[in-house]
């Protein structure tokens, strides 16, 4: 009894003096919330491929119980702040900490975006509207983005391949190319590039760096023409490539 006692008393002195890591906690939560994003955005791009309501719908029932993964990861980030400042052990966790605060908001963000988009798209496909056929695409684009942001916190990296993945992914996110400038096309147009500034306010821009980063919904006639020509003969294979990728 005595010693199960003290055995109980030096394992909560450890851990007092040893706390947990908090990148590590932030790490976990993280992994659980990106993998939450990135796919319900696969299966949402799935369902526009095979115009599924059905599983469209599945999408959205997902997200909806989204929350307590996002108050977990937001509350970890609490916690591992407070230990960062009074646990000199972890003093040196505060920066790497930093980033993952940085993505916490925007990530909220993206999945509740993502929510809208799925019903949305559930609408849109009972209605047996067009859904613009370059959108799948898009959001699988999106999915590969999250996967590369949870990839660079991880390594504490600055994450700038990331920010140039959604990047890449917001060149088709114009009217024309996704394929006319119908109502409906402009209303699901508008929530993925809600999600695209979502994402790259993760890597640590700020809203209008973000939207700045962004192709104008509707350029000049031609100007796409002349971007495309102009265009290194690389980046023009790896767009039509990334169409056919499984």
């Amino acid at each position: 009894m005595i010693d199960a006692l003290t055995g109980g008393l030096m394992g909560l002195a450890v851990a007092a003096l040893i706390p947990a890591n908090p990148v590590t906690v932030a790490q976990r939560q993280l992994k659980a919330l990106t993998n939450t994003l990135s796919g319900a955005l696969r299966e949402l791009a799935l369902a526009l491929e095979q115009k599924d309501s059905v599983k469209a719908a599945g999408v959205l029932a997902e997200l909806r119980t989204s929350q307590t993964t996002i108050d977990d990861y937001k509350s970890a980030l609490q916690t591992g702040s407070e230990i960062a400042k009074i646990a000199p052990i972890r003093w040196r966790s505060k920066d790497e900490l930093k980033r993952y605060q940085t993505a916490a908001g925007p990530v909220d963000y993206a999945i509740r975006n993502t929510r809208v988009l799925a019903r949305r798209s559930m609408a849109a496909l009972k209605a047996g509207e067009r859904i613009p056929d370059g959108v799948p695409g898009v959001l699988k684009d999106y999915a590969d983005a999250v996967d590369c942001l949870k990839g660079e916190l991880e390594k504490g990296r600055e994450p700038k391949a990331t920010r140039e993945a959604v990047r890449d992914a917001a060149r088709v996110l114009t009217a024309r190319r996704l394929g006319g400038d119908g109502f409906s096309s402009k209303v699901v147009l508008a929530q993925i590039r809600s999600v695209a500034v979502d994402l790259l306010q993760a890597t640590g821009l700020n809203r209008g760096e973000a939207m700045e980063a962004l192709p104008p919904l509707s350029p000049p006639a031609g100007a796409e023409v002349r971007a495309e020509e102009n265009a290194p003969v690389r980046d023009r294979e790896d767009r039509s490539g990334r169409t056919n990728r499984p």
